[in-house]
């Protein structure tokens, strides 16, 4: 896609589009990671957000970093 930079146009690869959104009735967020073929390549939803410190309350089952910290092993399954 072409976008102007600092004057001059310039092409730039756009790999994915994050997408957030927040459910009124109950509070909780949920967002979905749409990829360059246009197809979501990560959805979350029920996601509690604490506004202060800035952070979410809920697990976070897709970060490899709170896995590990949960004693998990992550890595490529064979």
């Amino acid at each position: 896609m072409r976008v102007q930079r600092d004057g001059r146009a310039e092409t730039v690869t756009l790999t994915g589009m994050k997408v957030k959104a927040r459910n009124l009735a109950d509070g909780r967020w949920f967002w979905v990671i749409v990829g360059a073929d246009e197809k979501p390549m990560v959805f979350e939803r029920d996601i509690v957000w604490i506004t202060f410190p800035g952070r979410r309350k809920t697990e976070k089952w897709l970060h490899d970093a709170w896995l590990k910290e949960q004693g998990q092993t992550v890595g490529k399954s064979v």
